[in-house]
């Protein structure tokens, strides 16, 4: 059983006392299961609320990230497009590789961030952790890729004889 469940069975075991403690006998009966279960119902709302919020934003904090690796990629192809008569043959297939590569990544880092939906508490440290080493992954692999595009710019054509 997770903590936050323990704690929520503690505070509703709390709140039912308390509902009864404070009523008077002749109301308890009628009224004081009533309440206490809409109490209870209310409290659970209220936490699946936050739960949620808490996923959304941990979502969030990914996002505009993901969007400027999204623009380097995009950034890095249309360089290619324009300046492909720059590069041989083989640099050419390499780069292109390279931002097939990147793409692939990047569908990696979207399938990760999906199973953020069907997270549980007790299972959320493990899909966070899974989610922020494959965004790791794919930001150093942006940014690799990238570098090795650079270089096949910057090397000069070898001409053939």
């Amino acid at each position: 059983m997770s903590i936050m469940k323990t704690i929520q069975s503690i505070f509703f075991i709390s709140l039912f006392i308390t509902a009864i403690s404070c009523t008077p006998s002749n109301e308890r009966v009628s009224n004081s299961a009533e309440e206490a279960a809409e109490e209870i119902e209310q409290e659970a709302e209220g936490l699946e609320m936050a739960w949620q919020q808490r996923k959304t934003e941990f979502r969030n904090d990914f996002n505009e990230s993901i969007q400027e690796l999204d623009m380097t990629i995009d950034e890095q192809r249309a360089k290619l497009e324009q300046n492909s008569a720059q590069l041989s043959e083989e640099a050419r297939e390499s780069a292109n590789q390279i931002i097939v590569d990147l793409e692939s990544k990047m569908d990696q880092l979207d399938q990760r961030l999906s199973e953020i939906d069907n997270a549980t508490e007790e299972n959320w440290e493990n899909t966070q952790s899974d989610i922020e080493t494959t965004w790791n992954d794919v930001k150093v692999a942006v940014e690799n890729g990238t570098n090795e595009i650079e270089a096949l710019f910057s090397e000069e054509p070898q001409e053939t004889n």
